[in-house]
């Protein structure tokens, strides 16, 4: 900014220039602490044949346009692959479940077999694993599960159901579930075993989920998105490690360079010691707070896909309103309360005066 007569602009011009100046470096050294610890969603895929069940819910609640549209998505995916290396089979699930085609290299017997699910009765997880298990039983192939679902189990024993699935994954069967509806989420990222293998769709996405998880299970997806760089692949103490660095990071950036403008105006030093020791420690924590809350109600809204973004969304508001009340601290005429105008209108008023003066 040297050069440039800053001194010229309004105070709320002035101190957004450096609040822009202080985030754009701030997210450039975040996003680099991102890259840096980023995990491949390819680094386990499996280059050689494959053997992949395809477990759909049929439980009442499917019938009707949803179950036609997941058979068609199903269909699809089986149309895309290679039968003469992979094999495919096919489990559905609703009060119990029940193995409809074991794995077999049968384009045509899959098609016919799946154009004939027919949705009622409940839904029960349990069975729908265990019966997973079943058509992949003798496989040679690395196996994998892709579980589709619309809500959330109504029979069997849900925590018998992931602590089978654990069974299956510590022997190397990998889980992808496509999730729409009420399905939870949460408990679904417990059978897969990590959060980035829970794909939410919503009516008229089902192809897209199944493509995302087709990608994921047989390769061709080289980078992350924007969800799995934040919270995909990692554990839960991962992404709010990496969230809440992220977001100390930008808010120590802003807030350092709005300190920084605030001392330029007055003609002070850049930033004293102690501002420093404040903003450093006022960003960290708000970065904590507003990862872990973040991290938190991403969670708890991510059980109904279009609602997402609100986890995000509030922990924006946190971090800002945390960001503008450590301001007051450092901008005179930013006062906390009522209270502090009563008791220092004085000194803002000569703080004010003083300003005026540093720029005549």
């Amino acid at each position: 900014m040297k050069g440039i007569n800053l001194h010229s602009t309004s105070k709320p011009t002035f101190l957004a220039l450096y609040a822009a100046v202080g985030c754009l470096t701030a997210a450039l050294v975040a996003e680099g602490f991102l890259w840096l610890t980023r995990q491949s969603v390819n680094s386990s895929v499996p280059s050689g044949p494959q053997a992949v069940c395809i477990t759909i819910d049929t439980s009442g609640s499917m019938a009707g346009p949803k179950l036609e549209e997941v058979k068609a998505a199903a269909l699809r995916f089986v149309e895309r692959r290679d039968l003469g290396r992979d094999r495919i089979g096919l489990v559905s699930f609703s009060d119990r479940a029940h193995v409809l085609l074991g794995l077999s290299n049968d384009r045509q017997r899959f098609l016919s077999t799946i154009s004939g699910l027919s949705a009622d009765g409940g839904t029960n997880f349990e069975d729908a694993i265990y019966r997973s298990a079943d058509a992949l039983n003798g496989a040679t192939e690395a196996c994998s599960v892709l579980f589709f679902t619309d809500g959330q189990p109504t029979a069997g024993d849900k925590d018998a159901a992931v602590m089978f699935s654990e069974q299956m994954r510590a022997q190397g069967v990998r889980f992808y579930a496509v999730a729409t509806g009420d399905a939870d989420n949460w408990y679904l990222s417990r059978l897969t075993g990590k959060r980035g293998h829970v794909i939410a769709a919503s009516v008229g996405d089902f192809d897209a989920a199944f493509r995302r998880a087709e990608q994921m299970m047989f390769g061709g997806q080289l980078t992350e998105s924007t969800d799995s760089d934040f919270y995909g692949n990692y554990s839960f103490l991962q992404a709010i490690l990496r969230v809440s660095v992220w977001t100390a990071l930008l808010s120590v950036g802003t807030g350092g360079l709005l300190v920084v403008g605030q001392n330029r105006r007055l003609k002070k030093a850049p930033l004293t010691a102690r501002q420093a020791i404040v903003v450093v420690a006022g960003g960290i924590a708000a970065g904590l707070v507003a990862g872990i809350v973040g991290q938190l109600l991403y969670a708890a809204f991510s059980i109904i896909p279009f609602l997402n973004f609100l986890g995000r969304l509030i922990a924006w508001a946190i971090l800002g309103a945390m960001l503008a009340r450590g301001m007051a601290f450092f901008i005179p005429n930013l006062v906390r309360s009522q209270k502090a105008v009563t008791k220092k209108g004085m000194s803002v008023k000569i703080s004010e005066l003083a300003e005026a003066k540093h720029l005549r």
